[in-house]
């Protein structure tokens, strides 16, 4: 007879939802938020079995319509912490599975975009325009898997007294050439005189978008630099920000990059020449992210 087995409650929502299936015991990231409704996870194969939470003052849960093949049930946070969800044979009161929830509360944060321009008049190809939906998008891949919700503070055109030619370089293992995943900032000293003149100081995350000294199409260094103050600088380039800006901010969260092929789908995979294929965060780097309730 198969496992009782939690899964994200319907299609589209793999790996986007806050569900750790690889974690043992698989997790769940339930909010802690005011007036915030119930967040849903589907149960197979547990057909009259006993689920309850163990911590119901940290996550209760309440059963909901079920579908023919799986049950449905709706957790609330209702206080930061951790909680366990038993499922038992309900005539043996043997255990059959475990899911561990944490409720986490908001963490809202403040991300400030810049717009560079150098002394010879060469500026980012990006445009102001596109800062609210930079913030949808993040949201839209934070809020459900972390609880961090951002907003967007006070940037704008940046005019700077020098040239800027190459900003950002992927740092390179001498001996075999190897590149390592890190970032290092061309001009480190003057870039940090940058971002205390010029950061929004208000700000969680600053952004600074930065003209490329080769043709934007052929520019592959996609790398982000970021570094713990906060401050972070994107290169244009033919990668999208889709791309590049959630996973600087997950750096700037302090989740390590991996460059494990197996991990293609999370968003802290990076990689030279391989496109990741989503932006999954899993347990380990959603507590880092945001501490609440690990």
């Amino acid at each position: 007879m198969a496992t009782p087995r939690w899964k994200e409650p319907t299609l589209g929502l793999e790996r986007a939802w806050g569900f750790d299936g690889t974690a043992v015991p698989a997790w769940f990231m339930v909010p802690h938020t005011p007036g915030i409704a119930t967040k849903t996870l589907r149960l197979d194969f547990a057909s009259g079995k006993l689920v309850r939470s163990i911590n119901p003052r940290v996550a209760s849960l309440v059963e909901e319509a079920p579908d023919p093949v799986s049950r449905f049930f709706g957790f609330r946070g209702r206080t930061p912490g951790r909680a366990r969800i038993e499922v038992r044979d309900p005539k043996t009161n043997a255990l059959e599975s475990v899911l561990e929830v944490s409720v986490k509360g908001r963490l809202n944060l403040r991300i400030s975009f810049h717009f560079v321009e150098d002394k010879a008049g060469d500026r980012t190809i990006r445009q102001p325009d596109i800062v609210e939906g930079l913030i949808d998008e993040l949201n839209s891949i934070y809020e459900d898997q972390t609880n961090i919700r951002f907003s967007e503070g006070s940037g704008g055109d940046v005019k700077l007294d020098l040239h800027l030619n190459d900003v950002v370089t992927e740092e390179m293992v001498a001996k075999t050439k190897r590149l390592t995943g890190e970032a290092l900032l061309l001009g480190k000293s003057a870039w940090n005189q940058i971002f205390a003149k010029k950061r929004d100081r208000l700000a969680d995350f600053n952004i600074f978008f930065v003209p490329t000294d080769e043709p934007v199409n052929t520019n592959r260094n996609a790398l982000p630099y970021t570094d713990s103050d906060g401050n972070c600088v994107i290169e244009d380039g033919r990668e999208g920000l889709d791309m590049i800006l959630p996973h600087a901010v997950g750096r700037m969260l302090g989740c390590p990059f991996t460059t494990d092929p197996n991990h293609i789908q999370q968003l802290m995979f990076w990689d030279d020449t391989i496109r990741r294929t989503g932006n999954f965060i899993p347990k380990a780097c959603a507590n880092i992210m945001n501490p609440s309730g690990r």
